[in-house]
């Protein structure tokens, strides 16, 4: 584009200085003869006067007005979570400030009704609209008054295991245990699959770079890890299983374990056979491990697990029916309180918490955890 407009600007600059000669030109010829007059007036040759004839017609047309073809741009869309994608974002890692944000208690904002009987994971499309995975192999689309937008069902007789939006809210990502399958869907179509070999993928969730995230076991249960993959292609980039003293990061055993990725870039695994959240840096460092509130027996169920924008991770804890809330060193700042055991949360784009409930049926709740945004 830079060269474009170089190139531009080198033609219009070329064609108004010969403009501008031009008009100097024509400016210079009528001096010239406002001057012969003069001199004709106060001549005393009665011949020229008497041979004298107007040329005041060469000069009565105007100069053609010079018109520049100008270029037109066309701006594309500017999607916030895209830059923040590219460029990353500003936040207070002050966990006292992020405390003292904090409410109490939960606050209901809104209910939001939808047509699942058990909604198994929840995942937030913006602020208005959340993709549901039914208690089945079908993927829900609903907007805050309860309407049913978008409804997937996938081939497979097993159903999906992990839902989660792209950074850029162009395409829904899910998993398929059954067929050890990582798949990309836009516009209600799938576009893309990775199949595994000897592993089977379970959570998944988007990274900053509009990368994926997936936590997977083997065939055997003996080893999980977690794989980076390209979002364009799906190519595997890098892998986080063992600690500096080859140690298991993550347990195994089958049961469902969800991950996010704080602004931090840590990983943060929920890894509920280990009754733990585990979280390591981007590049597989291990950081900390939260098993409960300090100095007490707590036996810690972690079932879901979301960030936010002020790099806040919070954990759904089913069996002791509330949600913990931790800075990003792993403090513990709040457990709030639920009504009813939570199996699955998520974070919109204004830092609402929306929670499903075990024995709430068909309705997800939109919660206010702080006390301003």
């Amino acid at each position: 584009m830079k060269s474009d407009i170089e190139r531009i600007d080198t033609n219009h600059r070329r064609a108004l200085f010969k403009e501008e000669k031009d008009i100097e030109h024509k400016l210079s010829e009528i001096s010239k003869r406002i001057d012969d007059l003069t001199q004709l007036v106060d001549s005393e040759d009665t011949n020229a006067v008497s041979m004298y004839g107007s040329t005041i017609k060469e000069f009565e047309k105007l100069p053609s007005i010079l018109e520049l073809n100008l270029p037109s741009f066309s701006p594309k869309e500017i999607k916030t979570e895209q830059l923040k994608c590219d460029f990353g974002s500003l936040s207070s890692d002050d966990s006292s400030s992020s405390d003292s944000l904090l409410l109490d208690d939960l606050r209901l904002i809104t209910t939001l009704h939808t047509g699942t009987q058990k909604a198994n994971k929840i995942a937030c499309l913006g602020d208005e609209e959340l993709w549901v995975l039914q208690e089945n192999n079908v993927m829900e689309l609903y907007n805050l008054y309860g309407e049913l937008k978008v409804s997937i069902k996938t081939k497979s007789y097993s159903f999906p295991v992990c839902i989660a939006v792209t950074r850029d809210e162009e395409a829904l990502v899910f998993t398929d245990r059954r067929k050890k399958s990582i798949n990309i869907v836009r516009k209600s179509k799938k576009e893309k699959t990775v199949k595994l070999k000897a592993w089977f993928p379970l959570g998944v969730c988007c990274a900053y770079k509009n990368d994926l995230l997936v936590i997977m076991e083997n065939d055997s249960m003996t080893e999980a890890k977690v794989v980076r993959y390209t979002a364009e292609d799906l190519k595997e980039t890098s892998s986080i299983q063992r600690d500096d003293e080859k140690r298991p990061l993550f347990s195994s055993g089958g049961s469902i374990k969800y991950l996010q990725e704080n602004i931090n870039q840590d990983i943060c695994v929920a890894d509920r056979d280990a009754h733990a959240m585990v979280v390591v840096s981007k590049t597989g460092k291990f950081r900390f491990r939260y098993t409960g509130p300090p100095e007490t027996n707590y036996k810690y169920y972690p079932t879901d697990i979301a960030t936010d924008k002020k790099g806040l991770i919070l954990t759904a804890d089913y069996v002791n029916t509330c949600i913990h809330a931790l800075d990003m060193d792993g403090n513990l700042l709040r457990i709030f309180e639920c009504k009813e055991q939570p199996c699955s949360i998520c974070v919109d784009s204004k830092n609402n918490l929306c929670v499903a409930e075990f024995n709430s049926h068909n309705k997800v709740k939109k919660m206010q955890y702080y006390n301003q945004i």
